[in-house]
C-alpha cells in the first residue's frame, strides 16, 4: 500500500518519531517540509538529546515495491534523518516512474545527498545523473561497481561460514569435542558452504565431521521425508546449518520425526553404512562416540528473517538465524552521508555484517518488525 506524506508523518509521530521528513508517492506529488524536531528518547526519565536543525536534503531512491525489506530500509532512513536533524525526502520509483526520474525530481527538490538502491547495477544511469549534478550518493545492500561516493554492501558471502563457525562453537559448548559430533550443511544448494565448511573444519578443528544433504524438492512434507530419512541413516548429527529462508522449519520438523522413530524403535542398521568409508572426494568421518550413535539433540542455524524463522527462534526451535539487516544498513547509509556532507573524506565501500541472532537478542528486532508492519500495513517478512 503506498501512503501519502500526511499518512507517513502521522504514524512517525505514533511511533514517537522524528518528522523531519517527507514522502513522495508519485511525480505529481507536491512535497511537505517540516522543521526537523529533536527525538523523543525511549526512556522517559532522561532528557532529550537537542538536535540541530540541518539544510541539507536527503532523498531516497527506490523501488515502490512495499516489501518488508523495502519497508525496514525506508524505516531506518526515516528515523536517523530525522534523528540526525537533516530533513529527507523519499522518492519512489517502479511501474509509473522509472529511476532517472525519481533522481530528477530530488535534484529539482534540492536534493544535496541521495541514497540510490542499484539491485544488479540496473540504476547506474540514475547514479550517474545524480553525480553530474553534484550531489553525493550512496549506493545501499548489494555490492556494485558505479560512480557512487560510497557502496554500503550487506555481506553476501561469509555469514554462512560465520554460522558453521557458531555451529562449531555451540557443539564445544556442549562438550561433543571429544566424541566426534558431525555438522550439516542443508538446502538446495550446499556444496559451496559444505567445501568451505569441511576447509575449516580439517584445519582447525579435526575432532567434528562435515556432511551436506541436498534438498531435492519445494514440497514442504517430501523435504521433510527425505531429511528424516538421512538424519536417521547418518548418525552423530549434532548441529545443522540450514541454508534457504524455508529451510530451518524443514529441518526443525525432520529432527523431531527422526527423535520419535529412534526412540519407537532405535537407531537402523544402514547408519552404520557410512562409518569408515571415504566420500566421493576422498574424505573419511572422524569416528563418533557410541553416544552420539543415537544422539537426537541437533542444533539448527537457519537464514532470513520471516515470520516462520521468527517464530522458531522465539520459541528456541532453533538455536540461530542469520538475516539481512536491512534497517541497520539504511541506518549506516544516513549517518555516512551525513559525514559526506559534512566535507568528509571516506572509504568508497563498506560492508555490513549479517547478524546472528538468537532467542536472547531476537526481542529488538521483532520490535522494529512490529513498528514496520503497523507504519506501512504490511502483512509479514518474506
Amino acid at each position: 500500500m503506498k501512503r501519502t506524506v500526511s499518512i507517513i508523518l502521522s504514524a512517525l509521530f505514533a511511533v514517537t518519531l522524528v518528522c523531519g521528513c517527507t514522502v513522495e508517492s508519485a511525480p505529481s506529488a507536491t512535497p511537505e517540509f517540516t522543521t526537523p524536531l529533536a527525538t523523543a528518547t525511549p526512556e522517559p526519565t532522561t532528557a532529550p538529546t537537542p538536535v540541530t536543525a540541518k539544510t541539507d536534503l536527503i532523498g531516497f531512491v527506490i523501488s515502490d515495491d512495499q516489501s518488508f525489506a523495502a519497508c525496514s530500509l525506508m524505516y531506518g532512513f526515516l528515523q536517523t534523518t530525522a534523528e540526525l536533524g537533516n530533513p529527507s525526502v523519499i522518492l519512489r520509483y517502479g511501474e509509473e516512474t522509472t529511476a532517472l526520474e525519481a533522481v530528477q525530481r530530488g535534484i529539482d527538490l534540492g536534493c544535496a545527498g541521495m541514497l540510490i538502491m542499484n539491485p544488479g547495477a540496473v540504476n547506474n544511469d540514475a547514479i550517474a545523473l545524480a553525480k553530474q549534478n553534484g550531489l553525493s550518493v550512496i549506493t545501499p545492500v548489494d555490492r556494485t561497481d558505479s560512480e557512487a561516493d560510497i557502496n554500503v554492501y550487506v555481506d553476501s558471502e561469509d555469514h554462512l561460514i560465520e554460522m558453521c563457525i557458531a555451529a562449531v562453537d555451540r557443539m564445544t559448548e556442549r562438550s561433543i569435542s571429544k566424541n566426534g559430533g558431525r555438522i550439516l550443511i542443508y538446502g538446495k544448494s550446499p556444496a559451496p558452504l559444505y567445501n568451505r565448511c569441511l576447509q575449516m573444519v580439517q584445519e582447525s578443528y579435526s575432532q567434528y565431521g562435515v556432511l551436506s544433504f541436498t534438498r531435492t524438492t519445494d514440497n514442504t512434507d517430501a523435504a521433510i521425508e527425505e531429511l528424516t530419512n538421512y538424519l536417521l541413516t547418518h548418525r552423530g548429527i549434532c548441529a545443522l546449518v540450514a541454508i534457504g529462508d524455508k529451510d530451518s522449519q524443514v529441518a526443525r520438523d525432520a529432527r523431531e520425526a527422526a527423535s520419535a522413530i529412534i526412540g519407537n524403535s532405535g537407531v537402523p542398521e544402514e547408519a552404520d553404512a557410512i562409518e569408515g568409508v571415504a566420500n566421493a572426494s576422498g574424505y573419511v568421518l572422524p569416528e563418533i562416540s557410541s553416544n552420539l550413535r543415537s544422539n537426537t539433540a541437533i542444533t539448527i542455524f537457519g537464514t532470513g528473517f520471516t515470520d516462520e524463522n521468527i517464530d522458531l527462534i522465539s520459541r528456541e526451535r532453533i538455536y540461530g538465524l542469520s538475516i539481512i539487516p536491512y534497517y541497520d544498513t539504511a541506518v549506516n547509509c544516513v549517518m555516512l552521508m551525513d559525514r559526506l556532507l559534512r566535507g568528509e573524506e571516506l572509504m568508497s565501500s563498506a560492508k555490513v555484517n549479517r547478524p546472528i541472532i538468537r532467542h536472547d537478542t531476537i526481542e529488538k528486532y521483532v520490535t522494529v518488525y512490529d513498528e514496520i508492519k503497523e507504519l506501512f500495513a504490511i502483512e509479514q517478512a518474506e
